[in-house]
């Protein structure tokens, strides 16, 4: 019996044609001598291609590096923050202290020109022999109230607090913390529809179709006071005036004793209305809300407004032939829902 040859193992790649005689290890394929040698090039292609690969990223890292130590202009922003919030707040802490130091002043001030008035009161008593039991108790009242307000600590009276909702630097607000007192300013309505508010402290147009004036109660003969209020409007081409009249003034008509200023680029001298100059500009036009300083100088018989918004100042000489002491705050509102708050 004739014994058969052991089968060969054949190429991968050649298929039938070619005897197998080497063995990959890593795909377990086998090869002849020649397709052996071409899957070994391939191999050595794929190794090189993965070394190309690297070395790109190792570049391309080493660039990004290079890139990222660059950072000084990031460094540079951080400073420049901080020195803007630095002169932030360095400029609120000086407004600050200015404003203390002004809200103190206007505190003294204000006591003092009440000591002027009462002073003038016990004067003209004396001289007229005019006064009984009643007024001895009302000026002792007074006096001892002055008398609490000179020797009380200032201090405690005002306040300064952060603002948490202002990012980065925090304002500063001044806050005064004042008692009302019978004394104070309130608004009384002389003519129309307005309706006053919050114990005579607010005062609203409720009818655009009836002219409404409104005047404040006290009355300003000598020395100098400091009302302050804030105009909110709903239309900003109505005309809102502010100023004085006479206490003597008959509303039959426009009052003939108004000195003020009006939103729309006009001023009051006498009662007539007057186009606003180069020098006397207003700075009220275009504004719906405004908050108003109005300083009645009796002794120098003029009137001023400071507007926090602009801060501006405006002033007008008052004839005293056409509005004759004792003066009182005026305001005219136009359009429904016009407000005047006093502060």
């Amino acid at each position: 019996m004739a014994s058969s040859s052991p089968m060969k193992p054949l190429c991968t790649t050649c298929g039938n044609k070619g005897v197998g005689v080497f063995k990959c290890e890593g795909c377990s394929q086998i090869f002849c001598r020649k397709h052996s040698n071409e899957h070994r090039d391939i191999l050595i292609h794929q190794l090189d291609e993965i070394i190309f690969e690297h070395d790109t990223l190792q570049q391309t890292m080493i660039e990004l590096k290079e890139k990222q130590n660059d950072y000084h202009h990031l460094i540079e922003q951080v400073n420049e923050w901080e020195k803007n919030s630095i002169i932030k707040i360095q400029r609120t802490a000086i407004e600050t202290r200015q404003e203390i130091e002004k809200l103190i002043v206007l505190q003294h001030e204000t006591t003092s020109s009440k000591l002027r008035h009462l002073a003038e009161q016990l004067r003209k008593a004396r001289e007229d022999d005019d006064f009984v039991e009643i007024d001895l108790r009302l000026w002792k009242t007074k006096l001892q109230e002055f008398k609490t307000n000179v020797t009380a600590d200032v201090h405690p009276t005002v306040t300064v607090h952060e603002d948490p909702f202002i990012t980065l630097v925090s304002q500063l607000n001044i806050k005064s913390i004042t008692q009302r007192s019978e004394d104070d300013e309130k608004l009384v309505r002389i003519f129309g529809s307005v309706q006053i508010d919050d114990n005579g402290y607010v005062a609203i147009q409720r009818d655009s179709t009836i002219v409404s004036y409104v005047r404040g109660k006290n009355e300003y003969s000598f020395g100098r006071y400091k009302i302050k209020f804030n105009i909110d409007k709903t239309e900003l081409y109505h005309t809102t005036v502010f100023g004085i009249i006479s206490k003597m003034e008959k509303f039959t008509q426009w009052p003939s004793s108004c000195h003020g200023w009006s939103n729309d680029d006009t001023y009051y001298r006498s009662g007539m209305y007057h186009s606003n100059n180069t020098n006397m500009k207003s700075d009220l036009q275009g504004q719906t809300s405004f908050t108003i300083e109005l300083l009645l100088d009796c002794d120098n018989r003029k009137i001023q407004y400071f507007n926090e918004q602009t801060k501006n100042m405006r002033e007008l000489n008052i004839n005293l032939e056409k509005c004759p002491f004792p003066w009182q705050i005026f305001f005219y509102l136009r359009q429904i829902e016009d407000r005047i708050q006093l502060l």
